[in-house]
């Protein structure tokens, strides 16, 4: 999308610290039985992340167990992604006449694992429909609290697809694409389809212009939390760069411009900025060294950042991975109440 020059410069602002999803995704192995979800296709849905360690026994009955739950469980059902990330390994290869509503990936060094969760076997990272991470954690044995958890951010969800019935009959091959977050191969469908096709292309676009309206009004309420709008700005770019020309997207630009200033989203995308660094950090270490790497880029970040979404990030993490450190906030409170 070639965009004019006030716009580009009030988004290059921001596409700096902007995230695509709330686990990179890039660099991963996608896998042939899988489509590829795009930041568009994410946006404002309930994301449920399954990092996997499939080389063990205990992790590959995880996979089949969570696999069964998120067929039967959700199916088309568009509020909610399942995305797979396979540690060391790839997953297993779906049989052609099954139905699998998930999205999968194989992260060869498990160095994705080890970042959320340490030494885990698997974790999962849920993704409320505002693109903020409420749970990092170790899977459990028994998964009927995490889908329980994942089902009570249902209602902060406002996928583009929210009634399939709204589409013509004859687009389900994009549909299902949709389902999956992947934009791209749903245009890709819709051209094949004629005056369905475009008619289907024309309401997906007619949806991405409400959800970048809505968003330029939460943008612009300054009630809403700085990590709220943070987050909205991310989903705007993201937005605006897979569909172009929306008619919203002048108020978009404008809010974005005028949150340019507000110290307080600038805080939270520092933090949040940092804490993708650690990330990267540990997708370039070893197992052996990796608590130590953990501990340091996370009492760096708690440190720094307190209060914000990057301290909450870092502070699940640090529960998931059992590391044991004393709070930095907690001990900078205490010399302050001795001086």
């Amino acid at each position: 999308m070639k965009l004019p020059a006030p716009t580009a410069l009030a988004l290059l602002i921001f596409l700096a610290g902007s995230a695509a999803a709330a686990i990179p995704l890039d660099n991963l192995a996608w896998r042939p039985d899988s489509q590829v979800p795009t930041p568009a296709g994410l946006a404002r849905r309930v994301q449920a992340y399954y990092l996997l360690d499939v080389t063990d026994g205990a992790g590959v009955k995880n996979y089949w167990d969570v696999r069964w739950q998120m067929t039967q469980k959700y199916g088309t059902n568009h509020k909610v992604l399942g995305v797979l990330v396979a540690e060391y390994a790839d997953p297993p290869q779906k049989n052609e006449k099954e139905n699998e509503y998930w999205v999968k990936a194989r992260d060869q060094s498990g160095s994705l694992l080890r970042a959320f969760a340490g030494d885990a076997l698997g974790a999962l990272v849920i993704v409320d429909g505002n693109g903020k991470v409420v749970q990092i954690s170790r899977l459990a044995a028994n998964h009927d609290v995490e889908f329980k958890t994942i089902e009570s951010m249902f209602a902060s969800a406002a996928p583009m697809v929210d009634n399939e019935g709204m589409f013509p009959l004859h687009c389900q091959t994009a549909l299902r694409s949709m389902k999956y977050g992947d934009v791209k191969s749903a245009f890709k469908d819709a051209r094949k389809l004629g005056d369905d096709g475009a008619a289907f292309t024309k309401i997906l676009f007619d949806q991405a212009n409400k959800m970048l309206d809505t968003d330029a009004k939460s943008l612009a309420d300054p009630t809403s939390l700085p990590v709220i709008r943070m987050l909205a700005i991310q989903r705007m770019t993201q937005v605006m760069t897979e569909f172009s020309g929306l008619p919203a997207t002048a108020a978009a630009v404008k809010a974005i411009k005028s949150a340019a200033a507000d110290k307080g989203i600038a805080v939270e995308q520092a933090s949040y900025d940092m804490f993708n660094e650690y990330v990267l950090a540990m997708r370039k270490t070893n197992a052996k060294k990796g608590p130590d790497v953990q501990k340091e880029w996370l009492i760096g970040i708690m440190a720094k950042f307190p209060g914000t979404y990057g301290y909450e990030l870092a502070r699940m993490v640090k529960m998931a991975s059992r590391l044991e450190f004393d709070d930095p906030t907690a001990q900078n409170a205490t010399q302050a109440a001795k001086k």
